[in-house]
């Protein structure tokens, strides 16, 4: 099954729904990794997100993907939630009590995180 996936670019981040990556490369390598193929450019200006109101779009990439299917993007994204908790949960241990601020910023990521991996496996049990 042929899926897409379109990327918003902007100077410092891209972005496809809940998936942000902090540059073009970056996020071409790891959709490469799972069989996503540029499909198309367009140089267009983008309308001000709410959420990345500072962000000037400069443009949208669009990507194909003709062999994962929609379970298997599901899983490529739980795959990526669950790595970066495991990332943010080393990075906590290591924050002294002390900073509690520091902590407090990791645990909320952490919550984050963990809420949208439970929202990708509602959605992967809906699609089954």
């Amino acid at each position: 099954m042929t899926i897409y996936k379109v990327l918003s670019i902007a100077e410092s981040l891209v972005l496809n729904g809940e998936e942000k990556w902090f540059s073009l490369d970056e996020a071409l390598n790891e959709l490469a990794e799972a069989k996503w193929e540029l499909e198309e450019v367009l140089e267009i200006s983008m309308p001000q997100k709410e959420k990345w109101a500072s962000e000037k779009w400069i443009g949208t990439v669009i990507m194909v993907n003709r062999t994962l299917g929609k379970q298997g993007e599901i899983e490529r994204q739980i795959n990526k939630v669950a790595n970066q908790i495991q990332e943010v949960e080393g990075k906590l241990k290591d924050i002294p009590d002390a900073q509690t601020i520091k902590r407090t910023t990791c645990e909320q990521e952490i919550r984050e995180l963990s809420k949208r991996r439970e929202q990708l496996h509602l959605l992967r049990n809906q699609i089954a």
